[in-house]
């Protein structure tokens, strides 16, 4: 199964136009020095809300990661973005990954074709785990 499927090529695209928040907000770093990727994200918390802004440079799975993540995770709350930190992980840990039973799920599923090849399974996670980073560095 090919990883770059044209999902994942459209959400690398569209990772282009991500950027930072103007206003000021916690910033997090993260880097994959295996991959060379690197992931700038500032976090803001508005009322229950988390707005976010990013700088991506990385891989095709890591711009896709990002894109998915600013258009399913920004300016909702806390708890959603647990939920889609749970349906990702599920989605690179599958035992059996033709089970997607969510919406959320659904649209996680373009990363399917990574469950076979653990070592790009940190490019997928690399945004994510610099938005949890934030989550906890951030004031509530």
């Amino acid at each position: 199964m090919n990883i770059y499927s044209e999902k994942i090529k459209g959400l690398a695209a569209a990772s282009d136009q991500l950027c930072r928040l103007e206003q000021q907000a916690t910033t997090v770093v993260k880097s994959n020095p295996i991959c060379g990727d690197r992931i700038t994200l500032d976090l803001r918390r508005v009322d229950s809300q988390v707005e976010i802004g990013m700088e991506v440079r990385g891989c095709l799975i890591c711009k896709a990661s990002a894109a998915l993540l600013d258009q399913l995770c920004n300016n909702q709350d806390v708890d959603h973005i647990f939920q889609f930190e749970k349906e990702l992980k599920g989605v690179l840990q599958a035992d059996n990954p033709m089970v997607i039973s969510s919406k959320l799920t659904k649209d996680v599923a373009v990363f399917l074709p990574l469950v076979s090849h653990k070592n790009r399974h940190h490019c997928a996670l690399l945004p994510l785990d610099t938005l949890i980073s934030a989550l906890d560095k951030s004031p509530e």
